[in-house]
């Protein structure tokens, strides 16, 4: 019997509305508020989203388009991507303080429940090898995921003594008063590709990851990156020259 007057009261209101283009589903009967043109009430039930894989995404979508991706994210799983006309952005990040000015660069990811957000230099520090060609850094410097870039960066520089690699140039930068750069994690470059208009400045050229290709079949000689031209991302040889752009994290809850 609920059902069916659920079901009734859904009937009458998409009638009654049909002229204004707008559909209320609401448990009280009341009429679907004048700026909605769907309006659901409840008092024990959510909306729920599509659940998809994020390489199941269609890349070409309506703008406005909504899903909860559960694996494969660039930024992880369990969270809510947009398509905003161009690209999938995550709905979870702080959105007012993507493409500001702050903390010595341009912020392209900020997350208060972690507690941080990662700027980037506006250009390109150049070309460099990922260095130490042959030689395995190991677990501490194969990280993937977002906030591990300055880890990454920290163990290639303790384990690989040559001048001029990727992760020192990072290391060494003294930019806009700050000196705790670091080269990006391969999360941190995917959501840097995602945010690249935004940031500004990118070629459409390959960049380097921090994260050394633990699972190649060769990992003393690969480590990841992605190409800004179509966000594609893989591994290459670590004596190839790619190019470099650093990045630092700042603390959202300073106290």
């Amino acid at each position: 019997m609920k059902t069916a007057i659920s079901i009734s009261l859904l009937f009458f209101f998409t009638t009654l509305s049909g002229s204004f283009a707008q559909v209320a589903i609401k448990a009280d009967g009341s009429p679907p508020d004048p700026s909605a043109i769907l309006d659901i009430q409840a008092t024990d039930k959510g909306m729920l989203l599509p659940r998809l894989d994020y390489i199941d995404l269609p890349f070409t979508a309506a703008a406005g388009l909504m899903a909860f991706v559960t694996a494969n994210g660039p930024q992880g799983d369990n969270l809510i991507y947009l398509y905003n006309g161009s690209e999938w952005v995550m709905l979870n990040s702080e959105p007012t303080m993507v493409g500001s000015m702050t903390e010595g660069g341009i912020v392209f990811w900020a997350d208060q429940l972690l507690g941080f957000g990662l700027v980037s230099t506006t250009w390109d520090q150049g070309f460099a090898e990922w260095g130490c060609f042959g030689t395995i850094i190991g677990t501490d410097a194969q990280h993937t995921e977002i906030g591990m870039g300055d880890a990454n960066t920290s163990a290639i520089n303790a384990g690989c003594n040559e001048a001029d690699i990727a992760a020192k140039i990072c290391d060494d930068l003294d930019l806009n008063g700050y000196n705790d750069w670091f080269l990006p994690s391969l999360d941190e470059l995917r959501e840097m590709y995602l945010q690249k208009l935004a940031i500004s400045g990118f070629s459409d050229w390959l960049y380097w990851s921090s994260t050394e290709a633990g699972d190649a079949e060769s990992p003393e000689e690969s480590a990841w990156v992605v190409s800004f031209n179509d966000g594609l991302y893989g591994y290459t040889t670590k004596e190839y020259p790619v190019t470099v752009r650093c990045i630092r994290k700042f603390d959202l809850n300073p106290e």
